[in-house]
């Protein structure tokens, strides 16, 4: 079976960084050159600046800027292990309003050929190439892989908690993103694992890498 574990994740200081909406950005891959100058502008914080950055060598500039944002307190690595619940909730093409819930979690590495973890496209070497390159000059993961899991027993909204969302962020795009954290994760883990045993989540493999875990995106509609 898969292994999904719980991990300590960085998060923006609320005391340095009081307005979260104006410091996430889209995927790196579909930011054009006008989007990235406007996320640049938008904050000096933006993430912007570790996943996408427009110097001469983008990789050594994300690592300064990540150190650099540690080192001031801007973002500061949680004092305990969690998964990290995340919903999106937005307009389908047909015009109805539609929620995405998934974990955010460190998935172990494993071969193909175990079955444990199905790709689900083939993706060109600059791009593999590209994010492994980020991965090892800022020693973080800043892109995870998105994956999807299927099980008719449980529902991963079941392990939403009962209370506001740590964040609560609108997006540009109109959709709205929602996150918590869950540090009981004896029970989250135990149920992610049990469904891979019955089917695999499908993983991104341009962004497979040689390192023991990974952080992963596990999302069902």
């Amino acid at each position: 079976m898969a292994t999904l574990n719980p991990f300590r994740g960085l998060r923006y200081d609320p005391a340095i960084v009081d307005e979260v909406a104006r410091v996430v950005a889209p995927p790196y891959d579909v930011i054009d050159p006008a989007q990235q100058a406007a996320l640049y502008a938008r904050s000096p914080h933006n993430v912007v600046r570790l996943i996408l950055n427009r110097e001469a060598d983008p990789y050594a500039a994300a690592a300064t800027t990540l150190r650099d944002w540690r080192q001031s307190g801007a973002v500061a690595r949680d004092p305990s292990p969690a998964l990290y619940l995340y919903a999106q909730c937005f307009r389908a093409p047909a015009g109805d309003l539609r929620e995405r819930i998934g974990i955010i979690g460190a998935l172990r590495i494993e071969s193909f050929d175990s079955g444990k973890v199905r790709p689900h496209e083939r993706t060109l070497e600059r791009a593999k190439s590209d994010r492994l390159a980020l991965v090892r000059a800022c020693r973080a993961s800043l892109s995870p892989i998105f994956g999807l899991v299927s099980a008719v027993d449980w529902s991963i909204a079941a392990l939403i908690p009962d209370r506001a969302p740590d964040l609560d962020i609108g997006g540009d795009d109109g959709s709205r993103r929602a996150r918590s954290s869950s540090r009981t994760v004896t029970i989250a883990t135990r149920r992610r694992c049990a469904t891979a045993t019955r089917r695999a989540p499908r993983s991104d493999p341009r962004r497979r890498r040689p390192a023991p875990r990974r952080t992963t995106t596990c999302s069902r509609i």
